[in-house]
């Protein structure tokens, strides 16, 4: 049995070069709504965990 690092199904026949060039993408960047979205949330779970540790 041959193994690979990168799964495909068994329809799948790619060549070397293909592979290569799989292998080589960057991984993809969040969307601009998504780094929105942690930053307006972030400060907000920042300031719940403090306003907790000094209740405790």
């Amino acid at each position: 049995m041959k193994s690979t690092s990168v799964i495909l199904p068994p329809a799948a026949k790619l060549t070397a070069r293909e592979i290569a060039a799989i292998a080589e993408m960057p991984a993809a960047r969040p969307s601009m709504l998504s780094s929105r979205f942690i930053a307006f949330v972030m400060p907000t779970t920042q300031k719940t965990v403090i306003q907790m540790s000094m209740i405790s």
